[in-house]
């Protein structure tokens, strides 16, 4: 066979994972795979980096603003994520984990600020809402998220985040275990008791009360 003809082939391209199984490549753009934009990261080139950010930059945005709400520091978060994901990139034993293994990287550089932040206030509610369809331009709609971030700052760190994971994100259990670095069974026992607080707390607020139909 010609090198042309090698070089069309319509054969996929595979890796073997950890059980010694062929799998196709996963292509991101260009043909590129996880492994290829991987390897670039780690010897830190500049176009890979710029490249992370495209795939990724919207979704860590999203999550960080899920996980610690209408935030004065947002941004800062944000960088501090993809220069955590930079900086620790050769740690990463798998490159097609790449996607959940950067989610894992969002959620403890968020968990890693919030504990910055213990001696002060944890989260900043900005009076003026940016244009943005995940923050509520409606007065009751901001009360409510207010509300619902002060039954939050309530929470321990990593009770929170199991519970904005799922309850708001949407994540399975073992997405967030796998994000959170804890077992199955601890993510399901902080869940349970995030709820629990959540309700309770909620009973007693004016604003949140009628939502979860108990009294004050």
């Amino acid at each position: 066979m010609s090198k042309d003809l090698k070089h069309h082939s319509s054969r996929p391209r595979t890796t073997t994972d950890p059980h010694g199984e062929e799998r196709p490549l996963r292509v991101v753009t260009g043909g590129q795979t996880y492994e290829s934009l991987v390897h670039g990261l780690v010897r830190r080139e500049e176009a890979a980096a710029r490249q992370v950010y495209g795939l990724f930059g919207e979704r860590i945005n999203h999550l960080v603003f899920r996980l610690l709400g209408v935030d004065a520091e947002h941004d800062d978060v944000v960088n501090q994520v993809f220069q955590n994901i930079l900086s620790s990139i050769s740690q990463l034993k798998q490159p097609q984990a790449l996607e959940a293994w950067i989610v894992r990287v969002a959620v403890n550089t968020v968990r890693n600020e919030i504990r910055r932040r213990k001696r002060r206030r944890l989260f900043v509610l900005l009076e003026s809402q940016p244009e943005s369809a995940d923050q509520p331009a409606d007065p009751n709609a901001q009360l409510f998220v207010r509300s619902c971030y002060r039954i939050l700052d309530s929470m321990s760190t990593t009770d929170r985040l199991v519970f904005v994971l799922q309850i708001v994100e949407g994540y399975t259990l073992p997405e967030i275990a796998d994000a959170c670095g804890c077992s199955l069974a601890t993510v399901k026992r902080r869940l349970a008791r995030a709820k629990a607080r959540f309700k309770k707390r909620a009973s007693r607020d004016f604003v949140l009360s009628d939502l979860i139909g108990e009294p004050r």
